[in-house]
């Protein structure tokens, strides 16, 4: 049952990640490049999908599953970095449109 919880925790993980992900990329791109802001930003996960387990395989044949571990660790740690280095997309007197408030 162990098992069963964490890969139910990891389904609403991977649930909540696409439409935050791409809610991020709609508030970034300009209004008037929108369309292809998206365009590119989907590319470019699909594009580490696809790599992500041919590197996987790579590292852990031929250096093993500690090198595989570090370097995911690595990985994630870069991309906390830069999730940290990202700007807010808040707009500017602390409301959103319908001058709904911020939570």
């Amino acid at each position: 049952w162990e098992l069963f919880a964490l890969r139910v925790l990891h389904g609403v993980g991977m649930g909540a990640l696409f439409p935050t992900l791409f809610t991020y990329a709609s508030d970034i791109s300009p209004a008037s490049r929108r369309t292809e802001g998206l365009a590119v930003f989907g590319a470019v996960g699909l594009l580490a999908i696809a790599t992500g387990p041919v590197l996987g395989e790579w590292l852990v044949t031929n250096w093993g599953f500690g090198a595989y571990n570090w370097t995911m660790a690595g990985l994630a740690f870069a991309g906390l970095v830069v999730s940290l280095c990202c700007k807010e997309t808040r707009p500017a007197g602390g409301s959103g449109a319908g001058g709904e408030p911020w939570f």
